[in-house]
């Protein structure tokens, strides 16, 4: 667990604090580079929230809560950096800094559903498999449309098996084309 005087915590807390100034008066000067990248993003990353937090409008979310969920998603599904659970831990130790006595369980199972978006498994998919995300639609093939090697695929399989807890079909040549991918996992989210 990161303690307050890790230089990468404290960037996180930095982060947190110009997403929050940022949010309660747009007109707020955004300096940090991952601030400015969360901001560039933030449509993609508001629609994320909203499918994982269906019950909440982006509007009614706590202003810090948000803050802290939106570095996370960016950091999950856009910037591929850390490993999810490094992410999500760190969101919820912010959470317990900053957020009121429910945030920690909510950003929690926010970013758990966070984890399955079609946004993050196309993203880890293109960079896997070394492609641009624009070729990844549902009917491309793995080995004859994008060109994967059968190494690149098997990678692939694996980094998704640990990130969202799957078991890959016994029957592995199912997992033949982008779609069945993204149905597979949508069929396994718990």
């Amino acid at each position: 667990m990161k303690t307050s005087l890790d230089p990468r915590h404290q960037k996180r807390q930095q982060i947190v604090q110009e997403l929050f100034a940022a949010s309660a008066n747009p007109k707020t000067k955004i300096a940090d580079p991952k601030s400015v990248a969360v901001t560039q993003n933030l449509t993609a990353i508001d629609a994320i929230i909203s499918d994982s937090a269906p019950e909440w409008e982006i509007a009614k979310i706590n202003p810090i809560d948000l803050a802290i969920l939106r570095l996370a998603i960016y950091e999950l599904c856009f910037e591929l950096t850390e490993p999810p659970k490094v992410v999500i831990d760190e969101a919820i130790e912010l959470a317990k800094e900053f957020g009121g006595d429910t945030a920690p369980a909510f950003i929690n199972g926010a970013l758990g559903k966070a984890l399955f978006s079609k946004t993050r498994v196309l993203k880890v998919m293109a960079t896997k498999l070394g492609i641009e995300e624009e070729k990844l639609v549902p009917e491309a093939n793995l080995l004859t449309d994008l060109n994967a090697t059968d190494l690149e695929i098997a990678d692939l399989i694996t980094v998704l098996e640990k990130d969202l807890n799957l078991i890959p079909p016994p029957d592995i040549s199912r997992l033949s084309t982008v779609g069945s991918i993204l149905e597979y996992i949508e069929d396994h989210n718990e």
